[in-house]
């Protein structure tokens, strides 16, 4: 999986080729409202080849202009970038056995038909867990929402069905299992050792105006500007499993080259070769299942990234329009951050942009 090798680079025509073809995309986009802003992140062969960011914060022709480090909300991001590697890293110091019961972390979820939930099975998406549930509205702290979901019913047996809920629980037995808060492990173990300075849950708000908004929240009465977008977060107080950091295309760079490289960061081993490797495996024998544990594998044609990736290849989406992808075939990996949901989350373009634009990287990569 090592990207350390830089045989495969491209002439440098082919890559004034892909940089031709990739901001002729975004600027159709910005034409059409599909976002206001973004920043493009492409990492091939042992190179960042392509970085820069497009656009503005908001509609505003005199709004602030996206830069490349411009820090975005990358929501469902934070699945894999703090739930799976904190996973993954007690996994690897023997504090935590995927295959073990979730109620033998949380005593209270021993109850009805959830006995059998396994770890593994919050990680892939297989729990029997609703996928969303507007626990915001009637919760005020943290342990509200946990609450909710420890009497949330299950809704099947031996599917798959993206659900928030199990993440948020994952979230919860780190916290558990480590005696602290989400953020403070994920900032110790992950993104310290990374250098990833601009990685955070709950930014300062001496950075909020340097955000671009999210959405005019009819909920919260106000633009959503330096905090987290997902409301379920925000209910919790902004950490969360499954949405809450925030973080720009360079640190989430770091993130990525990082698990290409085996786990290696600055000649130390962040995580075990082995575990990544074990995590980025698609799960078989559950239906209708697209995941390994945690990470989103590529299903081929007509998948929500692209048509013509590598079978390989995984990462994730994220609400606010965000994604990252990782190609360990071809050494490749490219992150997208936008704030697609301003001013409104109805806006949805960027479903048939984002395998466009993956498509002609991957296209003009491997030819």
């Amino acid at each position: 999986m090592s990207s350390r090798s830089t045989s495969n680079i491209k002439p440098e025509n082919k890559l004034n080729d892909l940089v031709k073809i990739c901001e002729s995309l975004i600027k159709d986009a910005l034409y059409e409202n599909i976002f206001p802003g973004c920043v493009l992140n492409i990492y091939y062969s042992g190179n960042t080849i392509y970085y820069k960011g497009f656009g503005r914060f908001d509609y505003n022709e005199n709004s602030k202009k996206v830069k490349k480090y411009t820090i975005y909300d990358i929501a469902s991001l934070t699945k894999v970038m703090a739930v799976v590697p904190a996973v993954m890293i007690l996994y690897d110091k023997g504090q935590i056995d995927i295959e073990e019961k979730v109620s033998y972390y949380i005593p209270e979820f021993n109850r009805e038909n959830k006995n059998k939930i396994r770890i593994k099975h919050l990680l892939s998406h297989s729990s029997g867990l609703p996928s969303y549930r507007e626990y915001f509205r009637k919760s005020k702290i943290k342990q509200d929402v946990i609450n909710h979901i420890l009497n949330e019913p299950l809704e099947y047996k031996t599917n798959s069905d993206y659900s928030d809920l199990g993440f948020i629980l994952l979230g919860y037995i780190i916290e558990r299992i480590t005696n602290s808060s989400l953020a403070d492990f994920c900032e110790k173990n992950i993104f310290k050792p990374l250098n990833m300075n601009s990685t955070f849950y709950r930014p300062p708000r001496e950075l909020w105006e340097k955000i671009p908004p999210t959405e005019k929240c009819s909920w919260r009465k106000k633009t959503i500007q330096g905090e987290v977008h997902d409301e379920n977060s925000y209910a919790m107080g902004g950490i969360a499993g499954h949405a809450g950091l925030f973080s720009n295309a360079g640190n989430i760079a770091k993130y990525c080259r990082m698990i290409l490289d085996d786990g290696v960061y600055k000649e130390k081993q962040i995580i075990k070769r082995e575990t990544i490797k074990k995590f980025t495996m698609r799960i078989k024998g559950i239906k209708n299942c697209k995941w390994g544990l945690g990470w989103r594998m590529f299903m081929g044609k007509d998948d929500v990234i692209g048509n013509i990736l590598s079978p390989e290849s995984f990462g994730h989406l994220g609400y606010t329009g965000t994604s990252l992808w990782i190609d360990p075939k071809m050494n490749l990996f490219t992150i997208l951050l936008t704030n697609r949901v301003y001013p409104t989350r109805e806006n949805k373009k960027i479903t048939a942009f984002r395998p466009l634009l993956h498509d002609e990287i991957w296209k003009s990569l491997r030819t």
